[in-house]
């Protein structure tokens, strides 16, 4: 449901049956996407700015100093994701609801 040629290439986007919610990769903003009262309700919500690339140099320091990192996610988090995208493809499979 985008118009035509406005598709970012760096898009992410959660969407389910009663809304979405649609991000660029280092943008400053997000659009969601729902319901209210059965009519359609969108909102542009501005996200706080950051410097990326300076974040990531500065947990880099931070990890060389004290030999621990501090941003990022962890193994388990990740493990959590893998779940989480596995559980995706399971219900699809499936075509339905599965537990977690």
């Amino acid at each position: 449901n985008f118009p035509e040629g406005e598709l970012p290439t760096s898009m992410m986007g959660l969407f389910g049956d009663k809304g979405g919610l649609t991000f660029e990769l280092f943008g400053d903003h997000l659009h969601l996407a729902s319901e209210i009262g059965d009519r359609n309700a969108d909102s542009k919500i501005a996200l706080p700015e950051a410097d990326q690339m300076q974040q990531q140099m500065i947990g880099f320091r931070q990890a060389v100093e004290t030999r621990k990192i501090t941003t990022g996610a962890c193994p388990k988090q990740g493990r959590k994701v893998q779940a989480v995208v596995d559980a995706i493809y399971a219900s699809s499979d499936k075509n339905g609801p599965i537990a977690m």
